[in-house]
């Protein structure tokens, strides 16, 4: 989705500043807002396997190197 945190802030800020229920009559409309992540430490989930398709070997590592990455950081719980 995005190479850096600056373009991840981007693309939140393009996303949050929309509101697709004024676009589309299905979506709820429920305000998006920019979590406050100054108080707390990220938590990321990540799921290797659904139960149903298993991915492909190379997927299953860039995985494994994500989750080491974020298990190494001081930012991540």
């Amino acid at each position: 989705m995005c190479r850096s945190a600056r373009d991840m802030r981007l693309f939140l800020d393009a996303v949050l500043g929309s509101n697709p229920a004024n676009r589309d009559p299905d979506v709820l409309p429920v305000p998006l807002r920019m979590p406050d992540l100054t108080q707390k430490k990220l938590r990321v989930g990540i799921m290797m396997h659904d139960g149903v398709v298993m991915p492909h070997p190379p997927t299953v590592r860039a995985l494994q190197l994500a989750k080491a990455k974020l298990e190494a950081s001081s930012e991540v719980e």
